[in-house]
C-alpha cells in the first residue's frame, strides 16, 4: 500500500511541474520578433508582417520554422519575401488556405547561417469590405542553436488586424450659401449650376459649404469682377477615395451702380421766360386768361407808359369741385405779342370814338346856331 501511495505522488508530482514547465519555455525571450506594417487596412489595400532576428542567444540559429494562421474570409495571402538574413541557408514555404509555413535550414549541420535581421516578409490583402476585427496567429517553434542544441522558448502572438469599410465615393454638396444672398434655383445637393446676383457694392464673396465626411471642397476664387459683370465660382469636391470627384458652379452677376437722378428746383429759367406752374388736382383743369385792366382809354394808357414795372397777371378758373388753379404770371418786359396788340387796338378806338364824339357835338352845337338865325329872321 505504501508502495502504491508513493507512485502516485510521483505522477500528481509530474503532472504539476509539467505545465510550469511548459509554460516557462514559452514565457523565455525568443531570439525572434515580429513587425506589422499596419494595423488597419481597407479592402485591396496590403499588409506585410515580418519576422526577425535578434542574434542575441550566442550561439547562432541554424534551423527555425514559422507557421502564420488567419482568416481567410478576412485576409488573402500573397507571397512571402525571402530577406537577406536567410539566404546563405535553405529556405522554404508551404500555403494552404488559412496557414502559411516556412522552415530555414543552414546548408550545413551545426553552422549558424542566419544572419541578424529580417528573416521572412509575409504580404497579404484585405478581402472584406465589411468593417471588422481579423486575428493573425504566428509562431516561431523548433528552433535550433548553431551548436545543434534545441532552444527552449518558443514564440508566439495574435496580432489584431482592423478591417476598415471601402472609402466612401460621396462627392456630393449637402450645403451652400453666401450670407444673406440667394442662390437660383435653390440648393439642392444633385443640382449643379446656380446663379446669383449681388449688388455693385460687394466686391468678394466667401461661401460655407458642406460636404461628407473626409471629402475635400476647393473653390477657385474668393473676389468679384467688375461692376456689371459675371463671374464663376466653381466648386470642386473630391471623394475620400480620391477619385471620384463632382463640380458646382455658382455664376455671380454684380450689379450696375445705379444713376443719379436730379429732381427739377422749379425755378425760372436764365432767361427769365414765363414760368408755369401747376398743383395736382382731383380733375383736370382748363382756364382762360384774363386781364385785370380796366377798359378804359385813361387806364390803358398808364398801363401802356409803364412798361418797365413788372405786370402779373392771375388767371383763375371757378369749379365746384375742390382744386387749385392754374396760375401763370408774367415777368417785366414778358408781355405777350397779342396783348401789346389788343391794348393798342383799345386806345386807337377809344381815341376815335373820343373824336367822332367831337364831332357831333361840334356839328349839333352848328345846327343849333343856325336854327337860332333862322327863327330870328
Amino acid at each position: 500500500m505504501k508502495s502504491i501511495r508513493k507512485i502516485i505522488l510521483v505522477v500528481m508530482a509530474v503532472l504539476m511541474i509539467l505545465p510550469l514547465t511548459a509554460l516557462a519555455a514559452e514565457n523565455t525571450p525568443s531570439v525572434f520578433y515580429y513587425d506589422v506594417s499596419r494595423e488597419s487596412l481597407r479592402a485591396g489595400e496590403r499588409l506585410e508582417i515580418t519576422v526577425s532576428y535578434d542574434g542575441k542567444n550566442g550561439t547562432g540559429v541554424a534551423a527555425f520554422v514559422v507557421d502564420i494562421e488567419y482568416d481567410s474570409t478576412a485576409l488573402q495571402y500573397i507571397r512571402t519575401n525571402n530577406e537577406e538574413a536567410v539566404k546563405n541557408g535553405h529556405n522554404s514555404t508551404n500555403a494552404t488556405q488559412g496557414k502559411v509555413s516556412s522552415v530555414f535550414t543552414s546548408k550545413e549541420p551545426k553552422r549558424s547561417d542566419l544572419k541578424t535581421g529580417k528573416a521572412f516578409t509575409y504580404v497579404f490583402e484585405a478581402l472584406t469590405e465589411a468593417a471588422i476585427t481579423s486575428e493573425v496567429n504566428i509562431k516561431t517553434s523548433q528552433i535550433v542553436g548553431g551548436d545543434g542544441n534545441v532552444i527552449e522558448g518558443d514564440y508566439s502572438e495574435a496580432i489584431k488586424i482592423v478591417i476598415l469599410p471601402p472609402k466612401s465615393e460621396d462627392s456630393l454638396l449637402y450645403s451652400l450659401s453666401a450670407d444673406e444672398h440667394e442662390l437660383d434655383p435653390s440648393f439642392s445637393p444633385v443640382i449643379f449650376s446656380y446663379n446669383m446676383i449681388v449688388p455693385y457694392e460687394v466686391e468678394s464673396l466667401v461661401f460655407d459649404t458642406e460636404c461628407a465626411e473626409n471629402a475635400v471642397c476647393r473653390v477657385n476664387r474668393k473676389n468679384l469682377g467688375t461692376i456689371g459683370s459675371d463671374v464663376d465660382f466653381v466648386f470642386t469636391i473630391t471623394a475620400e477615395d480620391g477619385k471620384t470627384v463632382s463640380k458646382y458652379t455658382v455664376t455671380v452677376h454684380r450689379e450696375e451702380k445705379p444713376e443719379k437722378i436730379e429732381e427739377s428746383s422749379g425755378s425760372p429759367n436764365a432767361a427769365g421766360g414765363t414760368k408755369v406752374s401747376k398743383t395736382p388736382s382731383s380733375k383736370a383743369t382748363s382756364g382762360k386768361a384774363k386781364t385785370n385792366s380796366s377798359p378804359k382809354t385813361k387806364a390803358g394808357t398808364e398801363a401802356k407808359r409803364s412798361g418797365s414795372s413788372e405786370v402779373s397777371e392771375i388767371l383763375t378758373e371757378s369749379a365746384t369741385e375742390e382744386r387749385i388753379s392754374p396760375t401763370i404770371i408774367f415777368h417785366q418786359g414778358d408781355y405777350p405779342a397779342f396783348m401789346s396788340g389788343a391794348l393798342i387796338a383799345l386806345i386807337a378806338l377809344t381815341a376815335g370814338v373820343g373824336v367822332a364824339f367831337l364831332f357831333l357835338k361840334a356839328y349839333r352845337r352848328k345846327k343849333g346856331c343856325d336854327s337860332d338865325d333862322v327863327e330870328n329872321e
